[in-house]
């Protein structure tokens, strides 16, 4: 970072913590499955505990895009559902 640059970093990768590598993979494929392309990252990559999924984001990406993403990780990590994720966002 530049001196006197803002300490707000914008980045096309979001992560999203799932708690297991099990949980990483199962999610990933479930989201695949609805077609939503991510990324699970999962031990010897990261702890078992630190195990998450990558989303990349691009310029191809319209906020519809995006917004159903969101709304399908909603569901798919809502008590109940079969991921069974103990999923928290990373910042």
């Amino acid at each position: 970072m530049r001196p006197g640059s803002s300490s707000t970093r914008v980045t096309p990768v979001v992560p999203f913590l799932t708690g297991t590598s099990t949980s990483a993979l199962l999610l990933a494929d479930r989201m695949r499955r609805r077609g939503v392309n991510v990324q699970p990252i999962v031990y010897p990559a990261v702890p078992d505990a630190a195990a998450r999924l990558r989303f990349f984001l691009n310029t191809s990406h319209a906020d519809a895009h995006i917004d159903e993403a969101v709304v399908i990780l909603a569901q798919e990590t809502a008590p109940g559902s079969a991921a069974k994720t103990s999923a928290v966002c990373a910042s």
